[in-house]
């Protein structure tokens, strides 16, 4: 899927979606020179797709985490999922040996990923977390 598909499908997902309020409003950049769509969720977050090899995949990356090859679909459930709260944002171990993890589910398939905590937590996070 070409990035100006995936943007569009994007758009037309979120404007139906029940989107966290906090989280409007939502736009989308397409960059045709560095091929990549960027979704903003108002000032909060921004979530980077990038199309890998023949753009059957993309690559994820959403407030230092990341994902690597999501199929087109996958990518636009996540973006999804992060827009409604549905994603979830929880921390793991204890003082040094804290991370925070990123975790979704989307049919069937578990997605995770790992990070450190930064110092202070933006909303997007409180927003998200369990």
């Amino acid at each position: 899927m070409d990035i100006d598909d995936m943007a569009e499908r994007i758009s037309v997902a979120t404007s139906s979606a029940d989107v966290i309020s906090d989280f409007l409003p939502i736009s989308i950049d397409v960059d045709e020179i560095d091929p990549m769509v960027t979704v903003h969720f108002g000032s909060l977050l921004d979530i980077d797709l990038r199309p890998v090899g023949d753009w059957s995949i993309y690559s994820f990356f959403c407030g230092g985490f990341s994902f690597e090859e999501m199929s087109p679909e996958s990518a636009i459930s996540a973006v999804l999922l992060i827009a409604t709260g549905s994603a979830s944002i929880r921390s793991t171990g204890k003082w040094i040996f804290r991370e925070l993890v990123l975790e979704f589910n989307i049919d069937g398939e578990e997605w995770r990923d790992y990070r450190s905590p930064s110092r202070e937590t933006p909303l997007w996070e409180k927003l998200l977390s369990r």
